[in-house]
């Protein structure tokens, strides 16, 4: 996107150059592939590319839209099926495994505070943080008002 506003700069600055050299004479060639004629094919050439390149984007968009909705059916029907499979022949039953579940029986309950994470254990001993009392000129040991 950011390249096609860049083009887009570039397209309106070379409009400019090339008016500016019609002003000065309407078929000024200077020489060298420097002409009015080789900036006004420079300028349809650059406006029709920029064109193909928003079209580009559009579709782009559109495609990821319908990703995006393809993606949410999927995982609604996967749920479903589990969900399905689960009711008909228990989440404990071969089926439910086949299917993708785990079985109850095969589910592990964490004891408490198992898989707390280092700063969480920290807290749990700690307690609160602790704030410094604010000193006289209303700024706290900590830094804080």
């Amino acid at each position: 996107m950011r390249n096609h506003k860049k083009a887009n700069g570039l397209l309106a600055h070379l409009n400019q150059r090339v008016q500016g050299m019609i002003s000065i004479d309407a078929k000024l060639d200077l020489g060298g592939g420097v002409s009015v004629a080789a900036g006004k094919k420079s300028s349809e050439d650059l406006a029709a590319a920029i064109a193909r390149l928003s079209q580009a984007e559009n579709l782009v968009a559109a495609a990821q839209l319908q990703l995006k909705a393809l993606e949410a059916g999927a995982r609604d029907l996967s749920d479903r099926i589990l969900s399905g499979v689960g009711s008909r022949y228990g989440k404990d039953s071969e089926e439910y495994r086949k299917a993708g579940g785990k079985p109850k029986s095969q589910r592990r309950r964490r004891a408490r505070g198992e898989g707390a994470t280092a700063a969480q254990a920290q807290k749990q001993v700690l307690g609160p943080a602790f704030v410094a009392p604010a000193a006289e000129n209303g700024v706290g040991a900590n830094g804080h008002a």
